[in-house]
């Protein structure tokens, strides 16, 4: 896995070990269903459409999770 020098640096001046922010990211794909609400509302919608949807990052999350 690449790590960003950049992001390493900010750690270390904060006091921060970087272990609690990497994230797996096979681990991460397998929590979220294939057939969530959040991916079936973006394919539905125009890219007009789209341009007008402002959606909380809460809400977001929640549509991720849930499975149609």
């Amino acid at each position: 896995m690449k790590r960003n020098p950049s992001i390493r640096s900010w750690l270390f001046t904060k006091g921060l070990d970087e272990i609690p922010f990497l994230a797996n990211g096979e681990s991460r794909h397998k929590q979220l269903p294939s057939d969530g609400l959040f991916g079936r509302l973006i394919v539905a919608l125009t890219s007009e459409e789209l341009k007008r949807v402002s959606i909380p990052l809460d809400i977001v999350s929640k549509l991720r999770r849930q499975s149609v």
